[in-house]
């Protein structure tokens, strides 16, 4: 027997773009990694080496500054559903003392 209880989605605005903006991000990283793995295959025993280094600096600053804006990107999504959670509950709040007072 199929259930008939009510279900509810919940959506905050924007949520389609920051999911997206997350896949981007996922996608960059897995590339910055990919390009990491070659870097250092290519450089080898020499992986300690001045340029072995520059370029191990240069490709986990790029990771680094992927993996910050995820950060930026995942807190201000939480910003923002917090700030709905708090102004759906001012409203059934409204609506709880609303329905409970008398009406004259």
């Amino acid at each position: 027997m199929a259930d008939d209880g009510i279900s509810t989605k919940i959506s905050v605005l924007g949520d389609k773009e920051y999911k997206k903006a997350l896949q981007d991000i996922g996608r960059n990283l897995a590339v910055l990694n990919s390009e990491m793995r070659t870097s250092q295959s290519a450089f080898g025993e020499q992986e300690t080496s001045l340029a072995g280094l520059r370029d191990k600096h240069a490709k986990l600053s790029a990771v680094y500054d992927a993996q910050r804006e995820k950060v930026r990107l995942i807190s201000e999504q939480l910003n923002k559903e917090n700030a709905q959670e708090e102004k759906n509950t001012k409203a059934i709040e409204s609506s709880r003392f609303r329905s409970l007072r008398p009406t004259l």
